[in-house]
């Protein structure tokens, strides 16, 4: 099993702050630290899979959970805590390479819409329609 934090940033102007790894558009998030809180852990994984700096933590979203293989053919149960968060600084955003992220990207709803949700994960889905999408 794998505890893992991140979250659903926005500026503004609505727009949603996403990652590319592996062709496909995800949410930031990452392993938990030892003795980490979720809500530092989830901060820390948007500050290093983005480049952005002074991201403002608001509510936990939920948690979701997911199955994949590793390369050893483990199965690992992942576990990940969302929060809702808010950015409104100088945009240093860039890609942490060394963790397979290609891009960053602020998308706005049509955005979200069109290009993110058929090229993304069902979990990052709901995490969107659960927050975002709501209205």
């Amino acid at each position: 099993m794998i505890e893992a934090a991140g979250g659903l940033v926005s500026k503004p102007n609505g727009d949603i702050l996403f990652i590319k790894r592996l062709g496909k558009w995800d949410l930031p998030k990452g392993k938990m630290e030892k003795g980490e809180s979720r809500e530092e852990s989830a901060v820390r994984e948007i500050e290093e899979e983005t480049g952005l700096r002074e991201v403002k933590l608001k509510d936990f979203i939920n948690t979701t959970y997911h199955i994949y293989t590793e390369r050893n053919g483990d199965k690992v149960l992942k576990y990940t805590h969302w929060f809702e968060m808010y950015f409104d600084g100088k945009d240093t955003s860039k890609p942490q390479i060394e963790e397979g992220i290609t891009e960053v990207a602020w998308k706005n709803r049509n955005q979200i819409e069109n290009e993110v949700f058929p090229n993304t994960f069902k979990n990052i889905q709901l995490i969107i329609n659960e927050l975002y999408f709501k209205n």
